[in-house]
């Protein structure tokens, strides 16, 4: 018991009051964005797109949705996210109502139904056994960038897939093999990678933002202190009471997906609350 209280001034507070400084100055979340996340700086560009790469249906707001909450609010309409679901969901043979319940799920996201688009790939089931080929999702990835005319950034899995799902973690090593083709004029666009965290941490909601933050503000105060300058290579999205509660409309969109330990999820889960991204070489 004594372990527990020393918890409360260690994390809880810190964790609140960190939270409370997000929620009451939104632009804060910029000292953790890289710029290729942020608004065009001139207010004239054309919006900036961002393609999110996701393995099923309901990824997008299981794991994703302060990124693409954040994005949208802070590029205030310069900001533009597009989704590319590499299966229909087709584990339980619900593949055709899982394509409708993502177009919802995006819709109340603020992602409009024609910037989603879902491959139905015999080479990508659903599948939690299956470990996709990374020159098939490469392929599909390119050939979607190409006909959108190209995106400013991508966002995907990292290594652990957050859940462990050889499908999400497929993702990671398709988008290392998309960034490494060759090209002859052009470069890939910057790929970043939500950042897996320990069992423990993945159920502590937004008593995690201590533990996640304390890393990026330390670089950033010996950065200061040591006058270099600071290239930030991660961002870190949280959400705000409002926009947890659209993560939450958004999941029940999925309804063919909410079995009861995804009440859990959405309950104690701090990806609800919580993404962290990072660059991936």
């Amino acid at each position: 018991m004594s372990f527990l209280w020393a918890l409360v001034p260690t994390i809880v507070i810190p964790s609140l009051l960190l939270y409370a400084l997000f929620f009451y100055y939104p632009h804060v979340r910029y000292l953790f964005a890289p710029p290729p996340l942020q608004p065009p700086l001139n207010e004239n560009s054309p919006p900036k797109i961002i393609l999110l790469v996701i393995a099923h249906p309901d990824d997008e707001c299981m794991f994703f949705a302060p990124t693409i909450l954040g994005l949208l609010e802070n590029g205030k309409g310069r900001m533009e996210v597009r989704v590319l679901c590499l299966s229909t969901g087709n584990a339980s043979g619900e593949g055709k109502t899982r394509i409708k319940e993502l177009e919802n799920s995006c819709a109340v996201l603020g992602i409009k139904r024609e910037h989603v688009t879902v491959l139905d790939n015999p080479e990508l089931p659903d599948d939690s056994n299956a470990w996709w080929k990374p020159v098939t999702i490469s392929t599909a990835a390119n050939v979607h960038v190409k006909a959108i005319g190209g995106v400013d950034a991508l966002i995907t899995f990292d290594s652990r897939g957050v859940s462990g799902h050889f499908n999400h973690c497929a993702l990671y090593d398709g988008i290392r093999y998309y960034i490494n083709l060759p090209r002859s004029s052009t470069t890939p666009p910057p790929c970043y990678a939500l950042k897996s965290v320990t069992l423990v941490r993945k159920y502590t909601s937004i008593f995690d933002l201590f533990a996640t933050l304390t890393p990026t503000m330390t670089h950033l105060v010996l950065a200061a202190s040591q006058n270099e300058p600071v290239a930030m290579q991660r961002g870190i999205f949280v959400a705000s009471p409002k926009h947890i509660g659209t993560a939450w409309k958004a999941m029940r969109q999925h309804r063919s997906q909410l079995v009861w330990f995804r009440w859990l999820w959405l309950i104690f889960s701090r990806f609800m609350v919580v993404n962290e991204v990072a660059r991936i070489r």
